[in-house]
């Protein structure tokens, strides 16, 4: 599910920070904050959940019961009135048998859940949606 929220906080270039370019200013911050709140909703060890940089933006992401979870975050670098504009993607896929090659397929009931609990994160966090 894609959303767009404000989050209430103007984030950046901090030099000490490595960003790789300006869509990802902030989004480290965003998710790490989210992170506890998201494992203990999935009830997953909060170390399980992995958070690195692309060149696109931040990424969150576990494995859990073979289902691989995916929270995307970038900056639209729009700010105003001490908020930032961030897009989010969430996924949930996992890999199924083929003759050939394994696939990867939509979790669909997973893939609500975990957007349900994120939306809800978002939302005890002061994130509000566009």
């Amino acid at each position: 599910m894609d959303f767009e929220w404000w989050v209430p906080k103007i984030f950046n270039d901090d030099s000490e920070k490595d960003y790789i370019n300006h869509c990802c200013i902030g989004g480290d911050e965003v998710l790490e904050q989210l992170k506890p709140e998201i494992a203990s909703a999935m009830e997953i060890a909060a170390d399980e959940v992995k958070v690195f940089q692309e060149d696109w933006g931040w990424a969150m992401e576990f494995l859990k019961d073979e289902v691989f979870y995916l929270l995307a975050v970038n900056n639209s670098e729009f700010s105003e009135n001490g908020k930032t504009l961030f897009n989010w993607y969430t996924q949930a896929t996992k890999k199924a048998k083929d003759l050939f090659l394994d696939k990867t397929i939509d979790a669909a009931a997973e893939y609500k859940k975990f957007s349900e609990i994120v939306l809800h994160s978002a939302q005890k966090n002061g994130f509000e949606t566009i």
